[in-house]
């Protein structure tokens, strides 16, 4: 009876030095300086590849979180526009109820009109609590935290708080916003446009007005035209026509396509 040979169950095990201090390799490494600095320094090697490794993860990780907090800040944003948009329009609406209210002579017609006015004072109401709500939310990533600044001016002039609209204007966070040419540049100059022509209504605040209108006059990359439109109705005195002189001239030579906006100027 023959018995099967007994294998060397050594040959087959797993090694269990290091592979750095395999024979082989040390012999590779008497002619490859590379190889020689791997193996003297293997262990450092591999701690650096590791750190290397988790940064590469972590800027992935970091990546992808500040991308899904600007998608769900640009969502909050239109979100935000929306709100604002259907709040101007309701507002509008109930100006005009309250007028005709007040032309009314039929007393069903004035129980009609009133029964709507109130309706559309609660919506406005409810408009109101959401969008700021909806800029308080929004307070993170930059620009956006800006952008809600600007609107939470615009919300505030809605309601005369004209004390918030100017400390608004006055953070002149338009600038900030984006490079001259970005969309968030646009929405921020529209936004501070919308702001200064509110405050250019009330005495107090005309000054204030004036002074951000310069500044989109002479820098702003979107609006620059209407604001010098509108400084050019709110100045009086000969140094503030001789001022919107010189800012015509400079919008003109740098937004050739829309001289025909400055006509009369």
């Amino acid at each position: 009876m023959t018995t099967a040979p007994k294998h060397d169950q050594s040959s087959n095990a797993p090694a269990s030095r290091n592979i750095f201090e395999d024979p082989a390799i040390a012999e590779a490494a008497k002619n490859d300086a590379f190889v020689r600095f791997v193996v003297r320094h293997w262990r450092s090697v591999l701690l650096t590849l590791a750190v290397v490794a988790g940064s590469i993860i972590a800027y992935d990780i970091v990546t992808t979180t500040a991308e899904q907090k600007r998608a769900n800040a640009t969502a909050r944003l239109s979100e935000i526009q929306d709100t604002y948009q259907e709040l101007v329009k309701k507002q509008g609406e109930a100006e005009t109820l309250r007028a005709d209210l007040q032309k009314a002579s039929d007393q069903k017609a004035k129980d009609d009109l009133t029964s709507k006015l109130d309706a559309d004072t609660k919506e406005v109401e409810r408009l109101h609590a959401k969008v700021d709500l909806l800029i308080g939310d929004l307070n993170s990533p930059k620009p956006f935290d800006i952008l809600s600044g600007l609107y939470k001016g615009l919300v505030a002039g809605r309601f005369h708080d004209f004390e918030t609209t100017k400390s608004m204007l006055l953070a002149d966070t338009w600038e900030q916003s984006g490079e001259p040419g970005a969309p968030e540049r646009s929405i921020a100059e529209v936004a501070a446009l919308g702001l200064a022509k509110t405050l250019a209504e009330i005495d107090e605040y005309r000054t204030t007005a004036k002074d951000a209108l310069r500044g989109l006059a002479s820098r702003g990359s979107f609006v620059a035209v209407e604001a010098v439109r509108a400084l050019s109705l709110l100045a009086v005195t000969p140094e503030e026509k001789a001022e919107v002189s010189a800012l015509v001239a400079d919008v003109k030579k740098r937004f050739p396509k829309q001289v025909k906006y400055l006509e009369g100027l």
